[in-house]
């Protein structure tokens, strides 16, 4: 399973890294919005670990601009803006979960686990290994540049 982190803090970025790989999980990290955008469009990631706050392009911008690319990656909201509103913002914009700061990182790896065990998931139109994404529906190949 493929993560891309977007988080402009480096070292809470890189925490969170380092767990999700020492689960097995592949990660990459984008510390500025804009890159963090331009990451998800390839639509290489199984899951999405996106800050709202961040540096270019905010986490809500993303998160609307990429469900409107029809990006189905699950993402997963880690921010401080923690009010209700912020919250809504979120989930009307198609998040499919919502975490606040501060966090324990054993709390967010199970919402990732979750995320990634949902049926709909399972039934997903592509297979990627590393770097090579199969499109089931038509049968083409893709290799990221990365």
């Amino acid at each position: 399973m493929k993560i891309l982190i977007v988080e402009d803090e480096y070292n809470l970025a890189d925490a969170i890294g380092a767990t999700l790989k020492y689960n097995n999980y592949l990660v990459d990290i984008a510390s500025d919005g804009l890159k963090g955008y331009e990451e998800a469009l390839t639509g290489v990631y199984d899951l999405i670990v996106l800050d709202v706050m961040l540096p270019n392009k905010n986490g809500f911008e993303i998160l609307k601009d990429l469900r409107n690319e029809n990006i189905h990656s699950k993402i997963i909201m880690l921010t401080a803006k923690s009010e209700i509103e912020d919250k809504m913002t979120g989930f009307n914009n198609g998040a499919d979960d919502y975490l606040t700061k501060p966090f324990h990182i054993d709390e967010l790896l199970a919402r990732i686990n979750k995320e990634l065990r949902r049926k709909d998931y399972l039934h997903k139109d592509f297979i990627i290994f590393n770097d090579v994404k199969l499109n089931l529906k038509n049968m083409k190949i893709k290799k990221s540049l990365y």
